[in-house]
């Protein structure tokens, strides 16, 4: 007799139980087949990167209809980065990186209940509801993601029958579209997509189906711990994408005011850090200072700067004997706080990388020292400052690359090798340098600003030029006073001052003196940047500068014009950047400076470029681009050259926005 046969013989109720007790056996465990994600999960060190999931590519068939937010319809291997595609609520998003074909891949045709199909890949992300055949349904839940594959498998029941009707998908509106067969085929050319939606997912097909790993997190803080908090960087995200998918199979209650799931005795606590502090100003990492946790989980970890990381170390700590204490972070290799994150793993993902995957370091310090210092193993180091012993902690990365999927034999590794650069890499190897892609509407190209700095050396300054000074006064807060000054096309060191020690013009113009540049001072002028200017320009040349006023210039083509003159002052400096320009800027090496720059987003709006404001740069990098806007102001003066102008003193210098 079969399985199925058995269970056909139970009433409602006794199926029910038999359900639940099953679910309660084990909520979640690993795939067994996914290498790294069992890596990440029994690893026992202190501190883990999850880079990713193994899979094949998230991809769909290159026919596969595309509704683009105009209006009109394009197709999956049409579609192009920076094209304007519908998320799942009907809301414009922006396609930011797109594949190449891809070959070889194991395709499956997943059928809806009004005759529509789409092809997708093994590891194509799907959106889904959930409802068994013995009519216990399920509540459709947002962030019931599961790929092709897992659908597919799940859909076989006991006596290995395909069960039909039990997934559906929600389609704008909330019409449910139910999968009533997922068949693998004939393998054919895929192609992937991503999208900048806060949920990742995309319409696609002529029903507009929503396409798209967070459970290794979920799957910690349900089995192996019992108070964790899993923080992402807002609300919105929280919600969607981690505590709508972990009520899918933690089971207990759930405190939607406080975010609290209670299960077996766990509680696992859900977080988010809009506004995230530095050293300097406190930030919303203070509203967990007072809690323990043995599991801290950062879900998309390059969403966060550093700070918010290293503090949320003080709250891991537990009473329970026994119980290891852990932070967790699972990352996608694009973001704007990468630089950081490369240097805490860099043993795993740095220039010169020692560690292999999965591999444990262990790590102490010393009292008085910042640097980091690594260990042997686990046992405590006396610190003789300290008159005490420091105990190392251990850290590993968890490398998730697409050949670690068992299915992919030597014909896709082959296929892979075949590919271009950066996704030969990024496909293959999982190398996250190779995948720190721009944003299809980011204004300066990553490449652009490391070539820049690494041309940068210490005596590069030319002495013959009329020093140029950037001064990007603090706006109060977090905000930072910084002093960029350039020499021709060699910037100095940047010269950085804390909100507090500006509080006024007297005091910035104070700093100024200090310096004892004899040169042109670019001064913001906006806030209590005109105060500042008013008191530098007693005592030396200074230029006005005001973002935010019109400006009438365009660009190199002379198609575009420009919203203000930020987006004019900040295009200028792109194309002196761009490395077939001869001027060859030098940028001292600056991480802060470096994600700064690489966080300007330009936005089209017909013949007129507009830059994202201040304000919105500051929501994406959790603090003000001081640097970068200091930086872009002494580049927006020309300073003349000291032997082609013949001048003798800097008061023979021309400032052409004063002697205009």
């Amino acid at each position: 007799m079969s399985n199925a046969t058995l269970i056909d013989n139970l009433t409602d109720e006794e199926k029910l139980e038999l359900k639940q007790l099953m679910s309660q056996l084990a909520p979640w465990t690993p795939h067994p087949k996914n290498r790294p994600q069992c890596m990440a999960y029994e690893s026992e060190a202190n501190e883990i990167l999850w880079g990713g999931s193994a899979g094949g590519g998230k991809a769909l068939a290159l026919d596969t209809p595309i509704p683009l937010a105009s209006g009109k319809w394009t197709t999956m291997g049409e579609v192009e980065m920076g094209d304007a595609v519908l998320d799942e609520n009907k809301k414009s998003c922006k396609v930011w990186f797109a594949t190449n074909v891809m070959l070889n891949h194991i395709v499956f045709k997943i059928c809806f209940d009004n005759g529509d199909s789409i092809k997708a890949d093994a590891e194509h992300k799907w959106l889904v509801g959930w409802e068994d055949q013995y009519g216990v349904g399920i509540k459709y839940m947002e962030a019931d993601i599961l790929s092709t594959e897992e659908i597919e498998h799940n859909m076989i029941d006991w006596d290995d029958t395909q069960i039909n009707n039990r997934y559906y998908v929600v389609c704008p509106g909330g019409e449910k579209r139910r999968i009533m067969s997922v068949d693998l085929i004939e393998t054919e050319p895929v192609r992937c997509i991503a999208v900048d939606s806060p949920s990742h997912l995309y319409l696609a097909g002529e029903s507009m189906i929503p396409t798209h790993n967070t459970d290794v997190i979920l799957g910690m803080a349900r089995m192996k711990h019992t108070r964790s908090l899993i923080l992402r960087r807002n609300f919105p995200e929280l919600e969607r994408s981690v505590i709508s998918r972990a009520l899918q199979f933690m089971g207990g209650s759930y405190n939607s005011a406080k975010h609290v799931i209670q299960t077996d005795g766990r509680r696992i606590e859900f977080g988010h850090m809009e506004k995230p502090g530095n050293p300097q100003i406190q930030g919303d990492e203070q509203q967990y200072s007072s809690a323990p946790y043995d599991l801290i989980a950062f879900d998309q970890l390059e969403e966060f700067p550093e700070y918010p990381y290293i503090f949320m170390f003080s709250r891991l700590r537990s009473a329970k004997l026994g119980q290891r204490t852990q932070m967790i972070s699972s990352a996608n290799w694009v973001g704007e706080n990468l630089a950081w994150i490369i240097r805490r793993w860099r043993d795993w993902i740095g220039d010169k990388p020692t560690a292999k995957s999965g591999e444990l370091r262990w790590y102490y310090r010393l009292k008085g020292q910042d640097e980091e210092l690594t260990a042997p193993n686990g046992e405590p180091v006396w610190d003789e400052k300290a008159q005490d012993w420091s105990i190392p902690t251990s850290r590993t990365f968890i490398r998730a690359r697409l050949i670690d999927n068992p299915y992919l034999g030597d014909d896709y590794k082959a296929q892979l090798q075949q590919l271009k650069e950066p996704m030969r890499s990024a496909l293959l190897y999982g190398d996250i340098k190779a995948t720190m892609t721009d944003n299809a509407y980011q204004l300066i190209p990553r490449a652009w600003v490391k070539a820049a700095m690494a041309r940068w050396t210490p005596d590069g300054r030319d002495e013959k030029a009329v020093p140029v000074i950037g001064v990007d006064v603090a706006r109060g807060g977090k905000d930072k006073t910084v002093f960029a000054p350039r020499y021709g096309n060699w910037y100095d060191n940047l010269i950085v001052y804390s909100g507090s020690e500006t509080p006024d013009g007297a005091s910035v113009a104070a700093l100024a003196l200090q310096l004892d540049i004899n040169g042109v001072y670019n001064v913001d002028v906006i806030g209590i940047g005109s105060s500042a200017y008013d008191y530098i320009k007693e005592k030396k040349i200074a230029n006005p500068i005001n973002f935010g006023a019109g400006s009438k210039t365009t660009d190199k083509s002379g198609l575009f014009n420009f919203l203000n003159e930020r987006a004019a002052q900040y295009w200028a400096f792109m194309e002196a950047l761009d490395p077939a320009n001869e001027k060859q800027i030098a940028l001292p090496p600056d991480e802060e400076l470096e994600s700064e720059l690489c966080a300007m987003i330009w936005v089209p709006e017909g013949k007129t470029i507009r830059m994202k404001s201040k304000e919105e740069v500051k929501l994406i990098l959790g603090r003000s681009p001081d640097k970068a806007d200091a930086v872009v102001l002494a580049n927006s003066i020309l300073a003349l050259d000291w032997l082609s102008a013949g001048a003798q003193k800097v008061k023979d210098y021309s400032n052409p926005w004063r002697d205009a």
